[in-house]
């Protein structure tokens, strides 16, 4: 390595992906543990709203690069130029796709002295996932069988033959498991439309999911390797926990597949144990680059990006520690404010210097003060409300505790160290009494003063046992059970008055049948969203998606859906509190700026909405509203018109944002509880919100702890 004097510079690129991030901020979090001050890292992004990019202290610099469609020699001529200003040592891309890109290159990126450790294009190729399975029959390793499907019209035919479910894969990156002939052609139509070249279409193996991150010397040696058991999968198919393991088969299988392909630089192989044949282990896909959890292999001893950078910088023998097994992680959110004018510059120039700020600092608990109890705390699927209140009341003198109630042992939110003084499981029941029993409990033991329920779904039982928790001493604030089942889905569509002065309610029908179903679509036309009267939400776009989805969701025990004209324009949320008497305490509305696939905030500015504040305070005393709540709106992009889309009664997940903004929402709703008066404050205009994916250290035991006992504390 270099001179401590002077520092390595190192570009890392895959910044984005949202809640199934790329792996560049894993990759730069890792090296940053390795080395300190003692490296620059030069983000490189494709979009300013590389949201894994921005979080303070984790690359020194961004810069924005041309897209790869553009050719290799537009990346070459821009790597230069970042170049020319600050030299470059080495690059490490961290997409499939750049992989290739700079393989090519690398030979010219040397001559500049710019130093990769890549493989070379014949080893890319036959792990091109269109490829693999022709490798692995070559080499004779166990993987599913596998069509590629050109030409996706016969994706039917194929999927058919196979059997449901099944995968359909696109032909880089994206995977998805259907149980339907109608959800096989609609997804295919959508990863070959992201990705192209047709799909893969696999039969779904039954087994545990295993994955292997490797790294490979100059000589095609095994330079380091971390293997890891997913434990808990997402809707999504992604693993968002794991734990290092020690397999000698595993390690074993993954080291003969690796000599067959006579590697270097990064890689990961994916692998299924079938829960028949004697548990063999099946090679479902090898993956040219680091994969997004890799700072794993820095939490059990066995940094890879770190031994990657030097085996780039100084080839050598090395002595590389084995990771220690039983260490785990699980992926949460971080969440923080930057300088709109920040992004404004990043965008007209290119390049920018990456701010340093001090965002939710963790600071002593004040020695008196409210006990808080928050629920929905887990990112495992979505994002939940309760991470972002628990945010904003950290570190605010009138707080004394925050307890976090969970579900489940990887609820992300209880393994996140800074955010909760302790952690309890709440029972998974619709038994009232038991629910009344556990909170009394945690009363008893640990002191509480307040519940904040921050899931749809359990605010009507929050709301049966309201009265039960006060005579306790533990106080909520919600709304009635008349009022809360009139913010419905079904009651907005139910309303007789669709205008009102500032928004009106859009257009939709309530469908329980095919017959129904299909009069909806050929009343209102296309495009449409379909709801689910109890959640989720998808837009379609024709008669053959909305065709699948309907199934799928029928299939998920929807009994109604909600057709609804899809309305094209900018989306925008209003979240606020009102207090026992129905009035409009504090209110903050915010326009969504980067979302997820799931509609999901994940970049939001303030914004202000002339006329539907002062308008909301009407309808929302005429609802007879208490507590907090979330409006969605989106503002027709021809008639300038908003119009209200959903009624939440909760807070949304981006509420933390209220915290930076000088209007902490959930602490208004603390201090309304207790009759606190609360005084407007100033506001801090020019701040974006922004949202990344943060994975945390965990010791396995961890988890079994937490399922058995059902409680954690965190020192």
């Amino acid at each position: 390595m270099r001179n401590k004097k002077n520092k390595v510079r190192v570009a890392v690129s895959g910044f984005s992906g949202l809640d199934n991030p790329e792996p560049g901020n894993a990759v730069a979090r890792t090296l940053r543990y390795d080395l300190g001050n003692d490296i620059d890292i030069e983000g490189l992004t494709y979009d300013v709203w590389s949201s894994g990019a921005w979080p303070s202290g984790l690359t020194d610099r961004l810069h924005l690069m041309p897209p790869l469609s553009s050719g290799d020699q537009a990346t070459l001529n821009r790597i230069l130029e970042i170049h020319t200003k600050r030299p470059i040592d080495a690059i490490i891309p961290c997409l499939d796709l750049e992989v290739e890109t700079y393989s090519r290159l690398s030979r010219q990126l040397e001559r500049n002295g710019i130093k990769t450790l890549l493989p070379n294009q014949e080893d890319l190729d036959s792990v091109k996932k269109i490829s693999l399975p022709y490798f692995c029959y070559k080499n004779d390793i166990l993987t599913p069988n596998t069509i590629h499907v050109p030409d996706v019209t016969n994706v039917a035919f194929y999927a058919d033959q196979i059997g449901y479910p099944l995968i359909v894969k696109g032909t880089v990156a994206d995977s998805k498991k259907v149980h339907s002939r109608e959800n096989a052609v609609y997804e295919a139509a959508h990863l070959n439309a992201k990705w192209g070249g047709g799909v893969l279409l696999q039969p779904f193996i039954e087994g545990d999911e295993y994955v292997v991150a490797v790294v490979c010397r100059h000589d095609n040696s095994i330079l380091g390797m971390t293997p890891v058991r997913k434990l808990g999968i997402n809707e999504r198919g992604k693993g968002v926990v794991g734990s290092v393991i020690e397999d000698p088969q595993l390690e074993k299988h993954a080291r003969a597949i690796i000599k067959k392909l006579h590697w270097r630089g990064p890689l990961e192989l994916e692998f299924i144990k079938k829960k028949q044949d004697s548990g063999q282990f099946y090679l479902i896909e090898i993956n040219c680059r680091f994969p997004n959890w890799i700072v794993v292999s820095e939490f059990a001893g066995c940094n890879l990006p770190g031994l990657l950078l030097r085996e780039i910088l100084e080839p050598r023998r090395r002595r590389i520690p084995k990771p220690r097994p039983g260490t785990a992680y699980v992926r949460d959110t971080y969440e923080y404010s930057i300088s709109a004018d920040l992004i404004d510059k990043f965008g007209r120039f290119g390049e920018i210097s990456t701010p340093i700020s001090n965002n939710h600092k963790k600071i002593s608990s004040p020695k008196s003060g409210y006990k808080i109890a928050i629920t929905g705390i887990s990112s495992f699927d979505v994002v939940m409300p309760g991470l972002g209140v628990a945010n904003s009341l950290q570190n605010q003198p009138q707080i004394e505790k925050l307890y976090g109630l969970g579900y489940g042992p990887y609820d992300s939110g209880a393994h996140n160290p800074s955010l909760f003084d302790s952690i309890y499981r709440l029972p998974d029941t619709d038994n009232e009494t038991d629910l009344i029993n556990h909170i009394k409990k945690i009363k008893d033991n640990s002191g509480l003063d307040v519940v904040l329920p921050c899931l749809d779904h359990e605010i009507e039982k929050f709301i049966t046992i309201e009265d039960n928790l006060k005579e306790i001493g533990v106080e909520m604030l919600l709304p009635t059970l008349k009022t809360y089942k009139n913010r419905s889905k079904k009651h907005l569509h139910n309303m007789k008055q669709k205008d009102w002065t500032a928004f009106r309610i859009p257009d939709s029908e309530i469908v329980v049948n095919d017959k129904q179903f299909y009069r909806s679509l050929k009343n209102l036309g296309f495009p449409l969203v379909l709801k689910g009267i109890n959640g989720g939400s998808e837009k379609v776009y024709n008669y053959q998606h909305a065709h699948a989805v309907w199934l799928e969701m029928k299939n998920n025990g929807h009994e109604e859906i909600l057709v609804q004209k899809f309305i094209a324009g900018d989306e925008f949320t209003v979240a606020g509190v009102c207090n026992y008497q129905s009035n409009l305490v504090q209110a903050v509305a915010v326009k969504k700026l980067v979302q997820c696939e799931k509609g999901n905030t994940w970049g939001a500015i303030k914004v202000s909405l002339p006329g539907l504040t002062e308008n909301l305070a009407p309808y929302l005393l005429k609802l007879q509203w208490k507590g907090p709540f979330e409006l969605e709106f989106i503002r027709d992009i021809t008639k300038e018109t908003l119009n209200l889309i959903e009624i939440n009664p909760r807070f949304p997940a981006w509420i933390g944002f209220t915290s930076d903004l000088g209007i902490n929402l959930p602490l208004t709703t603390i201090l309304s509880i207790f009759g606190t008066e609360i005084s407007p404050k100033e506001t801090n205009e020019d701040l974006i919100f922004l949202r990344s994916c943060h994975e945390y250290k965990v010791e396995a035991e961890r988890f079994a702890l937490y399922a058995s006992r059902g409680i954690l504390h965190n020192e």
